[in-house]
Formats: structure tokens, sequence, C-alpha cells
């Protein structure tokens, strides 16, 4: 679990919930799957999860004749709290993690529909001098299995990055109009929207 999450809400299982459920929040999960991904005593899930649901950040519903639990859409901070675990213990917190650990980058974004709330494939642009694709291939491969969803990402080099942006390379254009989640470098260092 990210610490900032356990800092942010004063315990590290109620971190660890709000970080699984918030960016699974289309999902219903039992307490014992929860526990069984947490690695945590369903027990210990079960009260955390019941002042939770008590608090209206969790709603509940039933699987047969028993009590799931999933982020409530209509809590008031819904928004931020899912943003907040996107960004720590989320996919942007995960390729964040995962990318800093490799030599060459020097920008990375997550663009497209997944930016807009989407709960479809993540698209990824890296710019740097990657030298080593294999290391990229398992990083991106194990951030692709722990967030359960696929992972479509592009490199490309400082220098053709440069010459696609001078070009007003189309798909480039578009993408530099979305709205991005930086997950290496600032948005500052890209072209301008517009460009």
């Amino acid at each position: 679990m990210h610490a900032s999450l356990e800092h942010i809400f004063g315990s590290r299982i109620r971190g660890k919930l709000m970080g699984l459920l918030f960016t699974r929040a289309d999902e219903d999960f039992l307490p014992g799957e929860l526990a069984g991904l947490l690695g945590e005593k369903r027990a210990s899930l079960s009260r955390e999860l019941s002042r939770m649901a008590g608090a209206g950040i969790l709603s509940c519903g039933w699987r047969g004749k028993h009590k799931t639990f999933r982020a409530n859409h209509s809590f008031v901070f819904f928004p931020e709290l899912q943003g907040l675990a996107q960004r720590t213990v989320g996919a942007a917190g995960m390729l964040i993690e995962a990318l800093a650990g490799l030599d060459g980058v020097r920008n990375a974004f997550v663009y497209g529909p997944y930016t807009r709330g989407d709960d479809g494939d993540i698209d990824l642009l890296i710019i740097g001098d990657v030298l080593d694709g294999n290391r990229l291939d398992e990083l991106m491969g194990g951030v692709e299995k722990r967030l359960g969803r696929t992972l479509n990402y592009i490199v490309y080099g400082r220098a053709e990055f440069e010459s696609k942006v001078k070009a007003r390379n189309a798909f480039l254009m578009d993408v530099m109009e979305d709205d991005l989640i930086m997950v290496a470098g600032r948005r500052e260092e890209l072209p301008p929207r517009n460009c």
C-alpha cells in the first residue's frame, strides 16, 4: 500500500480499503474477497467496512445471502477520493512507481478514455531514450497484471517526438488536446494545447 493513503486516512486497513475500492469503484466485493486481495484478517476488515458504510463512503449490496461493499458513487467526495486513490495506488501510482526504475524516461502520461473516467484500457505515451525495452515490457506487464486491465503503451525517442510535434502529427495533436495524467515529468515540458 502507498504510505500516503495510510497517513491520510489514519489507518493501514482503511488506506488499503480506500485504495482498492476507489480504484475498482464499479465492483462489489465480499469481505472475504477483500481479505484475500489485501492480505488482512476478515474480522478487522469487516469492522472497518461497517464504519465506512455507516459514514456513507461505501454502499452495500447483496450477492445471494452475503453482504457486499463498493465505493459509494453518491458520496459527496467520491470524485476526490477516487482521484486520490488513482494517483497513489491506482494506475497512475503504479505507473509512476514502475517508470521511476527505468532509465531514459523524460516524460510519460496517460491519455484517452481512462483520463475521463472510462474503466477500459489504459493508454500510455512514454517520451525518452529508453534503452532497455525488455525491462520496460517487464515493468508494464507487471502493472497490467496488478491492474487487471490492458495497458497500451507507445514509446517515442526524444528526437522522434520532437520531429512528430514539429510535423504536427495528427495523432499527437489529438493527444495533446486530451486531459493527461502525468506519470513522469511535467505537463509544462510538453507542447501546449492547440500547438
